[in-house]
């Protein structure tokens, strides 16, 4: 993780005075150790929902059942759901969701495939798909990487 694109997400959140709150699934937390890492993190980020089985993502994020059946769990649509989601349950001006299938079984979807969105309360949505390569701890931390990317394209660049 660069330091740089994490300190210059922390100044635009401080600078704005928001919120930042995650869903995780396959990183299964590994964003909000990355941020919960940097001293004084409490003053912008909220905590998150770590969204590891389908049972999760429906009853706790409030993802439709019809919109996991139809997409898959690890899909744009759900993905993209989870950031809006999470942002209303716990309460906050940025949400980020990430889902994929980090290996090294490819029960759902294709190995290394993964989602990620941001999400601004003023209704601003990013989502992207991409094609991490490595072991499972080698696409977490890419996917950690790609979600401070994405919330920092949302915020303006």
């Amino acid at each position: 993780m660069s330091k740089t694109r994490l300190s210059t997400l922390v100044e635009r959140l401080e600078e704005r005075r928001a919120t930042l709150v995650a869903a995780e699934s396959c990183t299964g937390g590994l964003f909000s150790d990355t941020i919960t890492d940097i001293p004084g993190a409490s003053a912008f980020y909220k905590g998150s929902v770590v969204a590891y089985t389908v049972e999760i993502k429906r009853d706790v994020l409030n993802v439709g059942e019809d919109l996991i059946r139809e997409h898959g769990p690890v899909s744009k649509e759900v993905t993209q759901e989870m950031a809006r989601q999470v942002s209303e349950v716990l309460d906050a001006d940025f949400s980020v969701a990430i889902t994929g299938n980090a290996g090294p079984t490819a029960d759902q979807g294709t190995l290394g495939e993964g989602f990620i969105s941001a999400h601004a309360r003023s209704g601003d949505t990013l989502v992207r798909k991409f094609n991490f390569q490595g072991n499972r701890w080698d696409v977490k931390q890419q996917a950690v990487d790609k979600a401070v990317d994405l919330l920092l394209e949302l915020m303006g660049g």
